[in-house]
This record gives structure tokens, C-alpha cells and sequence, in this order.
């Protein structure tokens, strides 16, 4: 029973093969949303470039 459990365990947690017939999450989200057409939407230029983040260390 103990190795039943474990290999139940084993067998939900392990990724699904690359070779499976079953579409991965975003073909699914595709194919559910396909109907309704694309989007196009207006990306805004970007005005200043990103800066990382600063952390500082807070005084005790």
C-alpha cells in the first residue's frame, strides 16, 4: 500500500512528458479564446529606462 501511495504521489508531482497528447496551459488558453479574434493593443512609448531596485537595510 505504502509504495501504491508513493508511486501515485510520484506520478502527480512529475511533470507530464514533452511527447504528451495533452496541449500545455497556454495552447488550452488559446484555443478556449480563439473564437473571440485577436486584440491589438496601443503600447505607450517608454519615456525612461528601468532602474533597479535599491535595497537599503533599516536602522534597529
Amino acid at each position: 500500500m505504502e509504495e501504491e501511495a508513493r508511486r501515485i504521489l510520484r506520478e502527480a508531482v512529475l511533470p507530464q512528458s514533452a511527447g504528451s497528447d495533452s496541449p500545455g496551459l497556454g495552447s488550452r488558453i488559446h484555443a478556449h479564446f480563439a473564437a473571440l479574434g485577436g486584440v491589438e493593443l496601443d503600447l505607450p512609448a517608454r519615456v525612461s529606462m528601468a532602474e533597479a531596485a535599491v535595497f537599503t537595510e533599516e536602522p534597529a
